[in-house]
């Protein structure tokens, strides 16, 4: 009885941050208002230029010169790295490039995140949550590119996170790995098209099956398909369309969460 009175507030501050903090959060990294001061539209054009040049080392070039400089890593995977795939993806809608030119961009853009990774961490990046928290990314299943796993898994890895990834979001495979290896956080990348009810069923069933009773949910995505009723509805904890943010609300809410 004396332990749960301990946990109760622990419960209470969970409650809070995933109701209420969290949410909101989520609204003002899904806004324009958040460009990074630090990278102007005309660099991201610059960098989304580089990536489908002849020269296939012109995107590391660049982003080189641009850390050399003092950009920090958080900035240029969420801001550079996905800023310039949204261009790509703008120009191929206006038809001013091919889908070659932008699976070629993607694939530059993703060379430079591995070049990133090289890079040593920052002792101010380590998660301060009493040990490493192992966090699963999963690729949608009508994802056609892998590029913005590839950033989240960076961006959680430079904050201290456990990574491990996979391509295919529903999979048995999935389910074995959560049943029989202690995983913190399970994170969904979406896509536009994406079926509600599958992705519900496949929540409870994670949360089911899984070895951490306290396992988080986490969903990413474009803007224009995340918001707070998706994640009501498909069971998961918070969703996010940035990153950075993404792992702060995921420290926060691990760092929440009643310990035994």
């Amino acid at each position: 009885m004396g332990g749960q009175d301990l946990k109760q507030p622990a419960v209470q501050l969970y409650e809070v941050l995933r109701q209420f903090v969290i949410p909101t959060l989520h609204a003002e990294s899904c806004t324009d208002a958040r460009v990074s001061k630090e990278l102007s539209q005309y660099q991201i054009n610059a960098l989304a230029m580089a990536s489908i040049e002849e020269d296939a080392e012109a995107a590391i070039a660049l982003t080189d010169a641009w850390i050399d400089q003092g950009l920090d890593l958080d900035t240029l995977l969420v801001v550079g790295i996905s800023g310039a795939a949204r261009t790509l993806g703008n120009w191929w809608d206006q038809d001013e490039i091919s889908f070659f030119d932008v699976t070629l961009g993607a694939s530059r853009l993703g060379q430079v995140v591995l070049h990133a990774h090289s890079r040593p961490l920052g002792a101010d990046l380590v998660l301060s949550i009493g040990g490493t928290c192992p966090v699963l990314l999963l690729q949608g299943p009508r994802s056609q590119h892998s590029l913005g796993r590839l950033v989240a898994a960076e961006v959680f890895y430079r904050h201290g996170w456990a990574v491990s990834s996979e391509a295919c979001a529903i999979n048995e495979d999935i389910l074995d790995t959560l049943a029989n290896h202690h995983i913190d956080l399970l994170g969904i990348g979406l896509t536009g098209g994406y079926d509600l009810n599958a992705l519900t069923g496949f929540t409870r069933e994670c949360r089911a099956i899984s070895r951490n009773e306290q396992l988080l949910v986490m969903l990413g995505g474009p803007p224009e398909i995340m918001d707070q009723d998706l994640v009501e509805t498909s069971g998961a904890d918070f969703a996010s369309c940035n990153a950075v943010d993404a792992q702060s609300m995921a420290a926060a809410l691990i760092k929440s969460l009643p310990r035994s």
